[in-house]
């Protein structure tokens, strides 16, 4: 069975008292859609979810374990300050250097296995006509 591919997104928004909070989260959709429905939501409940943009996005497979593993590692900075879905995936930090650095590895290692299997079947065609 093939890994479903998803993109994990990380948004930024201003806060009420100028400080900055990042949502960090996964969608089967384009970011651009996930950050319509985000923005839509926070103009209905008048949070700062409405003035969110899209920083990243990272298409990989399987996010839901990077998304777990980075809602965990900055679960102490976590900002409750947002209603709707999502609302406990925003983070109250400066930067979320941590979460790029992952996502980028992440996406990098899948970018190399996928040239190394390509290479891989590129030799075995290779082989299979040497032995024709």
């Amino acid at each position: 069975m093939l890994a479903r591919t998803a993109y994990l997104y990380i948004l930024f928004a201003p806060t009420e008292n100028g400080g900055i909070v990042w949502k960090i989260g996964i969608t089967y959709r384009t970011p651009d859609e996930r950050l319509n429905e985000i923005q839509a939501e926070g103009r209905k409940n008048k949070d700062c979810s409405q003035y969110a943009q899209l920083y990243r996005s990272y298409k990989i497979s399987q996010p839901e374990k990077l998304e777990k593993y980075l809602h965990r590692y900055y679960a102490a900075k976590r900002y409750k300050g947002i209603k709707g879905s999502g609302g406990t995936e925003w983070f109250k930090m400066r930067y979320p250097f941590y979460a790029v650095l992952a996502c980028r590895a992440r996406h990098l290692l899948e970018l190399f296995l996928y040239l190394l299997l390509c290479g891989a079947i590129i030799a075995l065609i290779f082989h299979l006509i040497k032995t024709l």
